[in-house]
């Protein structure tokens, strides 16, 4: 994000908030994306479909950013500024039943569901400092993952729930590492990324699409879940950040301001065939995709 930020130093937690031109193209995404958008001259959270169009507006109050889609797309949780702090809330995907689910001291963000939906990962710096912590659905049973002397922020599950990928500032500079979901076997997998902006694994969990690089100049890049085979996808000289995965594994959404204002596109996996889905007024931001969940015998 650009306009608002905790700090410099904050990693990812909210970086900041504030046109690919071409024609628009309507790719074969099922679901829709929830994403964040000042459109409207506040920092909301919308919602729309994969190319672009039906865009609802959900929240109307506060600051609000990097929406998470619960595994069984019927929730939303999210970070917002409504009390002088930044907090998680959980809302219905429609916009209705918002509830806080974390509470001062200090801020919280980013939110990420684990795969059975019982748990939702986040960062805080309640304790001085960014650290990664994990709590019941319901906002209870706040936990810490781990509790290092550096900065630890933008968690996201892997697909079994048995892995939580991370970006931890180590010497100065981030890295992208990963810890069992109990908190034991901490990792780094690559660094330094430079960049602030959070992990996220296929829904294969084979691979690790994530940004890097110096301030003005951040990409997407796509590694192996281990760490290994680092491609990069996106090219400056704009940057581009954010990445989330279809449920398919088909396309990768992502922000860029490649024509100077941040706005939403999505592509291949493998960095091809980039296609603008969101246009002024205004910049979006965050996109996340609604997961696609079969059916269930005799609601077909």
């Amino acid at each position: 994000m650009r306009l608002f930020t905790f700090s410099q130093t904050l990693a990812g937690a909210i970086v900041a908030v504030l046109a690919i031109g071409g024609a628009a193209i309507a790719p074969p995404l099922g679901g829709r994306l929830a994403f964040t958008s000042n459109r409207d001259g506040s920092t909301q959270i919308y919602v729309m479909n994969g190319d672009g169009t039906g865009v609802v507006r959900l929240t109307r109050t506060g600051s609000n950013a990097a929406p998470a889609f619960s595994p069984d797309g019927r929730q939303i949780a999210f970070p917002a500024l409504r009390d002088g702090t930044w907090q998680v809330y959980l809302m219905n995907a429609d916009g209705t039943g918002t509830v806080p689910l974390t509470s001062p001291p200090g801020n919280s963000a980013e939110p990420a569901f684990s795969p059975d939906g019982r748990r939702i990962a986040f960062d805080s710096n309640r304790s001085g400092i960014w650290q990664i912590y994990v709590m019941n659905r319901d906002g209870a049973g706040v936990t810490p993952l781990m509790m290092s002397r550096t900065h630890a922020f933008s968690p996201a599950y892997s697909p079994d729930g048995r892995t939580i990928v991370f970006v931890s500032v180590r010497d100065g500079g981030s890295v992208l590492a990963t810890i069992r979901a109990d908190g034991t076997r901490e990792r780094v997998l690559a660094g330094p990324l430079g960049g602030r902006h959070g992990p996220t694994f296929s829904p294969d969990g084979r691979r690790i699409a994530f940004s890097a690089g110096g301030r003005g100049d951040e990409q997407i890049y796509v590694a192996a879940a281990d760490g290994s085979h680092r491609t990069q996808l996106t090219k400056g000289p704009r940057i581009s950040f954010g990445p989330a995965f279809s449920s398919d594994g088909r396309w990768i959404a992502f922000t860029s301001d490649r024509d100077g204002q941040d706005q939403i596109c999505i592509m291949k996996p493998d960095g091809s065939e980039v296609v603008r889905i969101t246009g002024p007024p205004g910049a979006s931001f965050f996109p996340t995709f609604q997961p696609e969940v079969p059916l269930a015998a005799g609601h077909r």
